[in-house]
């Protein structure tokens, strides 16, 4: 009796007397290559996606904004909106409430 054989014998006995190929071979070779292109190839787009969206449009947009940028013009904005924020940073500080961002109205005192 074949089974009871299987009983007699330790792990390492019943593993080696299953059979298993060498190496893989024919189609399994072929889909373990077949799915390592699949993930180079998605890995690859995925990276030259990102990259063009993330590195190369972000550098882009942040070159034509500081290309573009006088700063003594924002000086001079930041200046003119000192009073506004003073008064909303107040607000806030009084109320715990804040105001919004911008030039947001302050709404009136509650005192």
């Amino acid at each position: 009796n074949e089974y009871k054989s299987y009983l007699r014998m330790s792990g390492s006995e019943v593993i080696s007397r299953i059979p298993r190929p060498p190496t893989l071979r024919g189609k399994q070779t072929r889909l373990v290559f077949k799915y390592i292109w699949i993930s180079v190839g998605l890995a690859g787009v995925g990276s030259a996606y990102y990259a063009y969206t993330n590195i190369y449009k972000h550098h882009n947009r942040y070159r034509t904004f500081w290309t573009n940028y006088d700063p003594d013009q924002g000086c001079k904005r930041v200046n003119e909106n000192m009073a506004h924020w003073e008064k909303k940073m107040d607000y806030w500080l009084d109320t715990g409430k804040w105001v919004g961002p911008g030039m947001a109205p302050i709404p009136d005192s509650e005192e």
